[in-house]
């Protein structure tokens, strides 16, 4: 087993760069797995392709630096869960302590202030901060904004190679969508994100928001995927098309496209769960929880963009809490290849559960961005990108229909 290295020596480059390092040999062996096993061997899973090279270049830097190090530690702990549990609870409250003593001193230094090693160990501490809560993010990712800026901007730092900005935009990316607030840095010009029409043209992961063709995935996009799950996820992407096509002041309820509407909730409706047999004969689908996650994403996602419902409406409530369970039985295996459809089923849960206080699928949506953001950074942002886009859209709509229904759709013109 690949765990059983963490107690020897080893042949890996990466681990004898480890082993070299000044640092405890057990604090070594934890970024060492953290890099090599999560970032490595989960990323590659989900994605099917190797690790960027620009992260490549990033982990020697880590492991010559004491402020990234300890930091990079730090972020180890908060993402692997069997290491939060003693006898490792000490150690992470030390390791916090020193990155936050080791950035508070930088700071005070102008020469070494905003340089590559401060500004990622803040990005770590932003990580962490994720999934904490708002009040513990947003100081992190404020402050992100203003080093960035006195580097010269992500664009400036983008030039100079590294993971540091596609992280950083990452990071912003996924934290305006837990806690529903703007942007702090990456707008999507500086983020180098093409525009929507122009991203119907570039493979991009999988998915309902972006369609089959996928980048991180060898051939056919579905492939390995049920029947029904294909089906779901092809419906959810017209409803996506359908959805955006349409007037601002206009909801689908009322346009051309209702019938094909209807179509697609009626074959939602009749899908079984993967947890219940189906009264018709044997149900095939028993125990895919990837079918049933997709399933139970796919409610909540048509009452948005059919219903102009907001994704955290308390009628999801239900649908949320199964897709809590059916989540927890696939997170750590069965998405291999399919990146952007986990993606999307954690971007659907992130947004259903902000009026909840368990972040189930913020913490596993964080995570997973670390874990594939080293392969497909482009891709990523493009996804929560239009994300982002599809749900202000879904609030648009609903405030304009709301104001419609008052004022009376003539008075528009």
């Amino acid at each position: 087993m690949r765990t059983s290295a963490l107690t020897q020596q080893s042949s890996d480059p990466l681990m004898q760069s480890v082993e070299s390092t000044p640092f405890p040999q057990r604090l070594g062996q934890l970024v060492w797995s953290y890099v090599d096993v999560f970032l490595g061997e989960q990323g590659s899973r989900l994605t099917g392709g190797p690790i960027d090279a620009k992260w490549q270049q990033w982990v020697p830097m880590v492991l010559q630096s004491d402020i990234l190090f300890h930091a990079q530690a730090f972020l180890a702990l908060v993402h692997f869960k069997p290491w939060r549990q003693e006898p490792w609870n000490q150690e992470r409250l030390v390791l916090k302590a020193r990155t936050i003593e080791r950035i508070n001193g930088r700071l005070t230094n102008p020469i070494i202030a905003v340089d590559d090693e401060s500004i990622g160990a803040v990005l770590m501490m932003a990580t962490v901060a994720h999934t904490e809560n708002a009040n513990s993010f947003n100081p992190h990712i404020q402050g992100l904004g203003k080093m960035v800026s006195l580097r010269g901007g992500l664009r400036a730092l983008r030039e100079e190679g590294f993971y540091l900005s596609d992280w950083i935009c990452i990071i912003d990316y996924v934290g305006s969508i837990i806690y529903h607030t703007s942007l702090a840095i990456a707008t999507p010009e500086v983020a180098g994100i093409p525009s929507i029409q122009q991203n119907l043209s570039i493979d991009c992961m999988c998915s309902p928001l972006l369609g089959r063709d996928g980048l991180m995935v060898k051939g056919p996009s579905y492939i390995g995927l049920g029947k029904d799950t294909q089906t779901l996820l092809d419906d959810m992407h017209s409803l996506t098309i359908m959805f955006e096509q349409m007037p601002l002041y206009s909801s689908l309820q009322s346009s051309t496209s209702v019938i094909e509407c209807v179509q697609i909730e009626r074959r939602l409706r009749f899908l079984p769960s993967a947890d219940v047999p189906s009264a018709f004969f044997m149900n095939l689908r028993m125990y895919d929880h990837l079918y049933e996650s997709t399933r139970l994403a796919s409610l909540i996602f048509f009452r948005a963009l059919y219903y102009n419902q907001p994704f955290a409406s308390p009628d999801n409530f239900d649908t949320l809490q199964r897709l809590r369970v059916s989540i927890e039985k696939t997170i750590l295996g069965g998405w291999d290849h399919f990146a952007g459809i986990l993606i999307w089923v954690l971007l659907v849960g992130t947004a259903a559960e902000r009026e909840s206080a368990e972040l189930t699928f913020a913490e596993h949506l964080s995570k997973t961005c670390c874990a594939i953001g080293g392969r497909g950074a482009e891709d990523l942002k493009i996804t929560l990108q239009k994300f982002i886009d599809v749900e202000s859209l879904v609030e648009a709509k609903a405030a304009q229909i709301s104001e419609g229904q008052q004022i009376g759709w003539g008075e528009r013109g």
